[in-house]
């Protein structure tokens, strides 16, 4: 089910002209990296702090769409 929203969004984004997807996963988040890995997603490099009070970090990463 996860699948097919990231994949319905992507068809949605590319419909209307976008070339990349880009999203955020918290790092530690390891099903959720895999499941965008899975799906073609890859790490950016660009990392940022959670909101302030959480010690926890995230992690952006790519999706082409082209």
């Amino acid at each position: 089910l996860a699948e097919a929203l990231v994949h319905g969004v992507a068809d949605w984004a590319r419909r209307d002209g976008a070339t990349v997807l880009t999203l955020w996963v918290v790092d530690g988040n390891e099903s959720g990296r895999r499941l965008y890995e899975r799906i073609g997603f890859e790490p950016t490099g660009d990392v940022q702090p959670f909101p302030e009070g959480d010690p926890r970090t995230e992690s952006k990463m790519a999706l082409r769409l082209t």
